[in-house]
């Protein structure tokens, strides 16, 4: 099961998004920075210090948005122009500049002992803490499906929480922030009541009949 709710609220939006596994939400807070937070029923320090969910091709647009931020961060490919707002004769000065900012980016990142992309996985450090111990948001491309895996840390104000915060302006992981804002922005493009089936989930919910 993969279910989007979109919420407006004078702030912006929050996304509820419930799969198998529970709720984690990601909403853009009034200090104009992102959260993404697991939404646990229990008190947090009942819970686990880790918790994963899988985003299947059920919804083949939470998917893919999943699964493109995952290929941007690990390529490092931050400044492109997907909505093609630029005029055409700017177009090859664009793609110039974009590819050499990458270019830098992928180059300053071989050599960073804190690099967001690793062992296969992103690893976004939140915002809020110490490096050491703040909490995580790790993200990891399964083929099939994208895991999203919250692990607890701390804040200067909560001993422990799943909430990870991703700053617009300062963030130890600029500047892949841009990303995650980015995502934030297609799920507001996203009307879940009108979801259009995408022939990938179709086929998905071929395979997963087929294995029973």
């Amino acid at each position: 099961m993969v279910k989007v709710e979109k919420i407006k609220y004078e702030k912006g939006y929050i996304f509820r998004i419930t799969t198998d596994e529970g709720v984690f939400s990601i909403s853009f807070c009034g200090n104009l920075d992102l959260y993404f937070n697991y939404e646990c029923d229990n008190c947090i320090l009942d819970e686990p210090k880790v918790k994963t969910f899988k985003i299947t091709k059920e919804n083949y647009f939470l998917y893919s948005i999943f699964k493109k931020i995952y290929e941007d961060i690990k390529n490092c490919n931050i400044y492109f122009d997907e909505d093609n707002y630029l005029e055409e004769n700017d177009m090859e000065i664009h793609d110039f500049v974009a590819s050499d900012l990458n270019d830098r980016v992928r180059e300053s990142e071989k050599d960073n002992p804190k690099r967001l992309f690793h062992d296969d996985m992103v690893d976004f450090h939140s915002d809020d803490y110490t490096y050491e111990d703040t909490s995580r948001l790790i993200i990891r491309d399964l083929d099939e499906e994208i895991e999203l895996t919250f692990v607890k840390g701390r804040t200067d104000v909560l001993p422990e929480t799943f909430a990870v915060r991703i700053c617009n302006s300062g963030s130890r992981h600029q500047p892949f922030n841009v990303l995650f804002m980015h995502l934030y922005h297609q799920l507001i493009e996203y009307e879940p009541n009108f979801h259009q089936i995408h022939i990938e989930e179709i086929l998905y919910e071929m395979k997963r009949v087929r294995k029973k």
